[in-house]
């Protein structure tokens, strides 16, 4: 069972790439090797997909028909591969001003497998905001930065994520909780210990130099 669900989510992946342009030689044909930080990146979004079953939230009241002349604008922090922003644009309106950002451009898309509007920047999103993103957008999406939050606060990250909203705009935060993660048996015949492990051994490393508990405490947090 689980060897097919490697080869499902490896057929997913490798399906991603040649849709987006970074399609890994090693991967077609199924010749053996270790993930690149870019298969990863697209591993963990189709798993975000396959949790959540949504991009942006559908509370979100993202317009299916605006304008141009409207600006309705989405930005996307610390894109990656820009997996979350790229598949949206499949699904929104070409209307929609796309933006995404990240500390690097050493896993932004070819340019060519961008549309129009679209646009991919350089930002650290933990040092001051600079002015022209102020105000600038209607959704302002940040997922899985839960490793890089340092002190148990997001601090001048939230801070940044607010005043790039527009006036009456949405801030959607994905971020796994991982001080509530268990490991739970199918049955009294499947042994859970091999799961247990991994667990544990994942919270003595986040235990080292991360408190995640302002996870659980975010929505409060973004009051």
């Amino acid at each position: 069972m689980g060897e097919n669900i490697v080869r499902r989510i490896i057929c997913s992946v490798e399906d991603f790439e040649i849709r987006h342009g970074s399609c890994s030689p090693d991967l077609i044909g199924g010749s053996c090797r270790l993930f690149t930080d870019l298969d990863k990146l697209h591993i963990q979004h189709l798993l975000w997909n396959i949790r959540l079953g949504w991009l942006p939230h559908p509370s979100i009241l993202v317009p299916k028909a605006p304008q141009k002349e409207d600006k309705f604008s989405i930005a996307d922090v610390g894109i990656g591969s820009a997996d979350w922003l790229l598949e949206l644009s499949q699904i929104v309106s070409p209307n929609l001003q796309l933006h995404g950002f990240d500390i690097s451009k050493e896993l932004f898309p070819a340019k060519e497998y961008l549309l129009s509007n679209m646009k991919l920047e350089i930002l650290d999103a933990f040092e001051t905001l600079p002015e022209y993103l102020k105000g600038n957008f209607d959704v302002v999406h940040i997922r899985a930065f839960i490793i890089v939050v340092k002190g148990g606060h997001p601090g001048v990250l939230l801070d940044n994520l607010i005043a790039m909203q527009k006036p009456g705009g949405y801030l959607q935060w994905d971020e796994m909780d991982s001080a509530s993660f268990s490991a739970h048996s199918p049955n009294e015949f499947t042994p859970k210990v091999d799961m247990e492990l991994v667990i544990d051994r994942f919270q003595d490393i986040c235990k080292s130099d991360l408190d995640f508990g302002w996870v659980s405490n975010l929505a409060e947090i973004c009051m």
